[in-house]
């Protein structure tokens, strides 16, 4: 292709999307006033429950399924529930808690429980939860090692029952372990993820600082305060926090940033450090 047909493509690519229709008819909404907004929110939570208790269901385990294919996935080779997700299982289970209390509905917080325990019975004997999902050979993940941390909190909260605090010392203990001198977790960090790209763990260290708040662990609020203040130091005045993405440390992924964005938030929160909460203030800002 010649640099001139190139130009006359990226033209035309460009003339499409401005012109697509789809596009017009979200810029006329916007024009006469946006989108209607919808004051009761009650049902839409209800449906979003429902959906998650459905994915739940399709496991038949108590964890929750990564998510539902509507045509085939030549990853997972299936079509509809995907199996289940050790990650997002973990801080599904606070959610699940909530609306339980939000809607009057004891059922929620049996399904909390349920996945809670389920997270107990894959946690690997180092204490780290497992990166992808089941069914596929195990390994250790940082990030989802916090996750699931919140979720045995919740359960912990919820039950006094001191196995889910074992847990979350455990996986804390494994976290902390695993923590370069730095404040940086470089090692057992997703397979899919690289290695030196990873600031959205910040997430992680606030799970560290709520274990120690809440289980006192100092040593995880050590931890915590640590991995927080690299991310701070390596923050851009702007706001921009660099190498915070799987696979494109360049183009990172908006939930990757906003993860990020809230260990901030939360972390400083829990460790009342205000500047903190100010990095995250100009995060997301």
């Amino acid at each position: 292709m010649t640099v001139a047909t190139r130009h006359v493509s990226t033209f035309a690519e460009r003339f499409a999307r401005r012109f697509d229709s789809a596009v017009l008819t979200e810029r006329l909404r916007e024009f006469a006033g946006g989108h209607s907004i919808e004051t009761d929110h009650e049902p839409h939570i209800i449906a979003a429950v429902e959906w998650i208790a459905r994915a739940q269901d399709s496991t038949g385990s108590g964890g929750i399924a990564r998510g539902y294919a509507v045509a085939w996935n030549p990853y997972f080779a299936l079509r509809g529930w995907e199996p289940a997700y050790p990650e997002t299982t973990g801080y599904i289970i606070p959610t699940l808690y909530s609306a339980a209390r939000a809607l009057g509905d004891p059922s929620l917080a049996a399904r909390a429980y349920r996945a809670a325990e389920w997270e107990l019975g894959i946690q690997l004997p180092s204490g780290a939860v497992r990166a992808g999902i089941l069914g596929r050979p195990p390994s250790p993940a940082i990030f989802n090692t916090g996750q699931v941390i919140f979720g045995w909190l919740s359960a912990h909260a919820e039950t006094g029952e001191s196995q889910f605090a074992g847990a979350a010392l455990a996986a804390a203990r494994y976290l902390i372990s695993t923590l370069d001198d730095d404040g940086m977790w470089r090692r057992d960090n997703s397979r899919f993820a690289l290695s030196y790209s990873t600031l959205y763990n910040a997430r992680v260290s606030w799970a560290l600082a709520e274990v120690g708040q809440r289980l006192n662990m100092p040593a995880a609020t050590d931890a915590a305060a640590r991995s927080l203040a690299h991310v701070a130091r390596l923050q851009r005045k702007n706001g921009w926090i660099p190498s915070c993405c799987l696979t494109e440390p360049a183009r990172p992924l908006l939930h990757t940033l906003a993860y990020a964005t809230r260990g901030l938030l939360e972390g400083g929160r829990v460790l009342e450090d205000p500047e903190l909460i100010r990095r995250a203030s100009i995060a997301a800002g």
